[in-house]
């Protein structure tokens, strides 16, 4: 079964009430460089792919399946409470995943993107996690590995959850802007370079520059 978004349309829920699709085959965006919002109770133990634009999922769920955007598109993780179980893969090497407005997203399986942007909300990386560039503007949890392989920048926000933030060896990590950053209960792990532009860096407890 296929579910294919063909241009820059939705599927919107604007009077409550409950919405679900339990997918087990592929919910995919492949037209249209604009965005098509899902706002659907997702659980997606089939494949979630944005071809095209953006594809926003903004409703809850709780997952086993694959998701992926290509290299001209933007996957958005917009619900609250979003869990993405063990089982559960994030594969965007070469594409955008987005974390934006209020989410509680939850990621326990693998996690690839060429660019991760945390703009809203709080995102728990529990398994391997990996980015090539980024833009951390919210908190960054979880109790797994997110490793740096290309230029990051912290502007607001916060890390924490017990996990590390590995900046890999030729990456850097950038803390810029005027704000106040909370910095407790992580690991960095500096193989790269670091930079402080501005602001501040407030340490809250058990955190950790190796």
């Amino acid at each position: 079964a296929v579910m294919d978004f063909q241009g820059d349309a939705s599927w919107l829920r604007p009077y409550g009430g409950t919405a679900i699709l339990d997918n087990s085959g592929t919910v995919q965006k492949s037209g249209g460089a604009g965005t098509s919002t899902l706002a659907f109770t997702l659980n997606n133990d089939g494949t979630v792919t944005a071809q095209s634009g953006t594809l926003s999922l903004s409703g809850s769920g709780d997952s086993h399946g694959s998701f992926g955007a290509l290299p001209t598109a933007t996957l958005e993780f917009a619900g609250n409470p979003i869990t993405l179980e063990s089982n559960a893969t994030v594969n965007a090497p070469s594409g955008t995943v987005r974390f934006s407005g209020s989410p509680n997203v939850a990621l326990n399986g693998t996690f690839t993107a060429g660019k991760t942007l945390i703009s809203g909300g709080t995102v728990s990386f529990n398994g391997a996690a990996a980015t090539g560039d980024g833009v951390l503007n919210a908190t960054l949890g979880g109790s797994g590995t997110f490793t740096v392989n290309g230029t990051m920048t912290w502007t607001n926000g916060a890390m924490d959850g017990g996990g590390t933030t590995v900046i890999a060896k030729g990456a850097t990590f950038a803390v810029v802007g005027s704000s106040t950053r909370d910095f407790g209960s992580r690991t960095i792990e500096n193989d790269g370079t670091l930079t402080i532009s501005g602001g501040a860096l407030r340490v809250l407890s058990a955190a950790t520059v190796i």
